[in-house]
């Protein structure tokens, strides 16, 4: 009878291993499974003036990703700077594009540095209307407070993921410091390390949105604790392109402009969270049959480019072959320059140029994707010294002087140190924007009243009233200036 019982006992135990070991196989083949699909530095490129409907395209790709995923949970995310740009996101200030990534579905952002272009208050009714949940971790007001959520969780099928978004430290140098009132950003280390340790026991993995490059990002995470580094990291603000693993930490970021996106598969074996696959898809070059369900991105894009058509669809001249982003600064400072004869030199930021002048008609909507940021134009009063320290910043966006090796010259002669000269510049680079200098001893600032965009606008219209296209505009304007 002993013998019989110990027998049962040891069918029992075998029976039980087979179970746990069953388990372990079921567990093994089925993990839970994450799909986050990502963007960056999308600047409103919704729609492409070739008649590409990026929003509509990203929208049925993204449906198919979610389709092909079987049993997945799947987190739209951006990585920030999601407005300025195309015309069609920057003539409304950001609410088209606001509108269409709701429609896409797009749940969680970082806060990039082109968010506050067009004041707080616009961001906040862009954010309302997005239905994203933006977030940053280094961002402060007044008082040390922060101003948006550090992190957000997505609680589904039994984990937790905690997302924590970071701002680009520069945040006063690459932004209108004007719209940022009381705002900063702190070292977002200890702001990523404070939230980290605040979320233990919320949690069960921690990933990064951060905006800004892969380096700066990847300090970051080398100076947490072993035990606080995150699962992975989205970067955004350089406009590269990568999918890279360091020290066994994925760091991505997708093209610029909504061209490209990139899709990470995550995965939970018996609670231990893994990268199973993480790659940049290429949008494709345009949108499938209408399906009912993204018929909401299509109607909300139609809608806005009737409003664009309405408000900057009015032709300026004709283009007879495309005109490079280099091409247009130089241009575009010689048409200041002749509406300030009076100065010396005038000059921009090379990045205020943000696309191409395409063949075919020139219209207003298409200098807005060129110069979509607000700006009103000053006049600089500024020591030879001084003033070469900015002209180095500006590559070819400068009319009236000329660099020869190392050395700039107006009319043949070195650029004198100690001699003060006229510039036409413009506001954000007044205000110290990608580094400029404008403000100190012995400079002298008078703001105009005059839009950037304006001198531009209205020598291309002159000439095209004359019949001129634009590569005979564009050869005038540079024999005028003694540039080939």
């Amino acid at each position: 009878m002993a013998s019989v019982r110990l027998s049962a006992l040891v069918m029992l135990l075998l029976v039980l291993s087979s179970c746990e070991k069953l388990a372990d196989l079921v567990t093994e083949e089925a993990p839970q499974r994450y799909l986050i699909l990502y963007t960056n530095d999308e600047h409103g490129h919704i729609w492409e003036p070739d008649g590409r409907e990026k929003a509509v395209i990203l929208d049925e790709m993204w449906r198919e990703e979610e389709r092909n995923c079987e049993g997945c949970v799947v987190i739209r995310v951006s990585g920030g700077d999601n407005y300025t740009g195309s015309a069609i996101s920057s003539i409304f200030k950001g609410r088209s594009a606001a509108e269409a990534m709701r429609e896409i579905g797009y749940q969680i952002a970082a806060v990039g540095n082109h968010e506050f272009d067009y004041g707080m208050a616009e961001f906040d009714e862009n954010r309302t209307a997005s239905k994203i949940k933006y977030l940053s971790a280094n961002i402060i007001g007044k008082g040390m407070k922060p101003v948006f959520p550090a992190s957000h969780i997505v609680d589904r099928e039994g984990s937790r993921l905690a997302f924590i978004g970071v701002t680009t430290e520069e945040l006063r140098q690459v932004s209108f410091p004007a719209n940022l009132k009381d705002l900063k950003t702190v070292q977002a280390l200890n702001a990523v390390q404070r939230e980290i340790r605040r979320l233990k026991g919320e949690t069960d993995t921690v990933i990064i949105i951060a905006h800004q490059s892969f380096e700066s990002s990847r300090e970051l995470v080398a100076a947490l604790e072993p035990e606080d580094r995150p699962l992975l990291v989205f970067n955004a603000h350089t406009h590269d392109e990568y999918v890279r693993d360091a020290d066994g930490i994925y760091f991505v970021q997708a093209l610029k402009y909504m061209e490209k996106y990139a899709r990470v598969e995550i995965l939970r074996r018996k609670g231990k969270f893994s990268v199973a696959d993480a790659r940049i898809v290429t949008l494709r070059d345009g949108a499938q049959a209408a399906a009912p369900e993204g018929a909401k991105v299509r109607e909300t894009v139609a809608g806005y480019l009737v409003k664009m058509d309405r408000l900057a669809g009015a032709t300026i001249m004709n283009a007879e072959s495309d005109l490079a982003a280099d091409r247009f600064m130089r241009l575009y400072a010689c048409a200041v320059l002749d509406d300030f004869p009076e100065a010396d030199v005038a000059l921009s930021n090379p990045d205020a140029f943000r696309d191409k002048i395409r063949r075919g008609p020139i219209r207003m909507s298409d200098i807005i994707s060129m110069m979509p940021f607000e700006n009103r134009l000053v006049v600089s009063t500024i020591s030879g010294k001084d003033l070469v320290y900015n002209l180095d910043l500006s590559e070819n966006a400068v009319c009236g002087m000329e660099k020869v090796s190392d050395r700039w010259f107006k009319n043949g002669a070195p650029v004198d140190p100690s001699q003060s000269y006229r510039a036409v510049i413009h506001e954000y680079i007044y205000a110290g924007g990608d580094y400029y200098r404008f403000l100190g001893p012995g400079i002298t600032n008078q703001m105009t009243s005059k839009i950037w965009r304006s001198p531009i606008i209205r020598y291309l219209g002159e000439q095209g009233k004359n019949g001129a296209a634009l590569e005979t505009a564009y050869t005038e304007l540079m024999k005028k200036y003694g540039y080939k």
